[in-house]
């Protein structure tokens, strides 16, 4: 494992100064732009299901939509998860890109673990999310939001299609950001995001996750991502002891935060929206993260 992370490590960093990189499918997701290997645009409604196991160590998932069980739905270009029962509610959608080189399944723990908490999960099935600057991440939102409104969809009626956020670890990350300026996006997660993104172009509030112990993309070029974001609502954490590969995991550490911010972003949730907001909140007093920031427009918000 320490030499697989020590490979791992090196092609990163081929890829963040802009080397062409080919990782076997499967592999870990590291940083970059990418120069080949993207999936092809567009996304079918889906056509199969299978109903997940429910994962044992997950974080504190109550709240709006919540649920135990788990339904994976696979197209061509795009994976989703959702809660296995769909009430008469309406979800929000959450479209994910993944690191490059790496496939969907190696977030699974996590995008589960958005489902569950009563998000509807659009993964791209890319394994270079940002070579079109991000523009396929959202493939699967707008297939969902189009199945909103056909009669014979499981999604008939069931997406609040005001309620987008686009995230992604990674080169996945970099993506979201690149991607956040669409009209069809109200908030953007950027879990530890390859450096090249477009933060001047941001029209919604956007969390920067990163991690502490991350040597292929550093915490300080992520919170000189965070800086450059000046116009809109922004903030910055940095996990303590997280290094690069881990978020996938059913019981990863940023789980929680990630959470949170989407309850509150999403759903519009009180307690989810303390941790972020007001002189008290709580992500300023959290000791498992390092280092905690939000701008001057996060700190106005009330």
């Amino acid at each position: 494992m320490h030499i697989r992370r020590i490979v791992i490590a090196a092609v990163a960093a081929v890829a963040l100064i802009g080397g062409s990189v080919s990782l076997q499918a499967g592999a870990s997701p590291v940083a970059g732009s990418g120069d080949s290997g993207s999936a092809g645009s567009g996304s079918a409604a889906p056509t199969s299901a299978e109903n997940a196991p429910i994962e044992e160590d997950a974080p504190e998932l109550d709240g709006p939509g919540s649920t135990a069980e788990v339904t994976v739905e696979k197209t061509t270009t795009t994976t989703f998860y959702r809660p296995s029962t769909l009430s008469n509610a309406k979800y929000p959608v959450v479209a994910w890109g993944n690191g490059t080189g790496a496939k969907v399944s190696f977030y699974d723990g996590l995008l589960r673990n958005l489902a569950k908490a009563g998000f509807i999960v659009a993964a791209a099935n890319t394994t270079q999310s940002n070579l079109d600057g991000g523009k396929k991440v959202l493939d699967g939102a707008r297939t969902l939001i189009a199945a909103n409104d056909q009669a014979d969809s499981v999604y008939f009626g069931k997406i609040d299609t005001t309620k987008i956020a686009i995230s992604g670890h990674s080169q996945g990350g970099l993506a979201a950001v690149n991607s956040g300026s669409n009209e069809i996006v109200s908030t953007v997660l950027a879990i530890q995001p390859g450096p090249g993104n477009q933060q001047d172009e941001l029209r919604v509030p956007t969390l920067y996750l990163a991690g502490e112990k991350d040597n292929i993309v550093r915490p300080g070029w992520v919170l000189d991502q965070y800086k450059r974001t000046t116009q809109v609502p922004a903030w910055f954490a940095e996990l303590g002891g997280e290094g690069h590969l881990d978020v996938g995991k059913a019981d990863n550490g940023f789980h929680p935060l990630i959470i949170n911010w989407l309850k509150y972003q999403l759903y519009g949730d009180a307690a989810a929206k303390n941790v972020f907001v007001g002189p008290q909140w709580s992500l300023s007093t959290d000791t498992a993260y390092t280092k905690v920031l939000r701008n001057d427009k996060a700190s106005a918000l009330n």
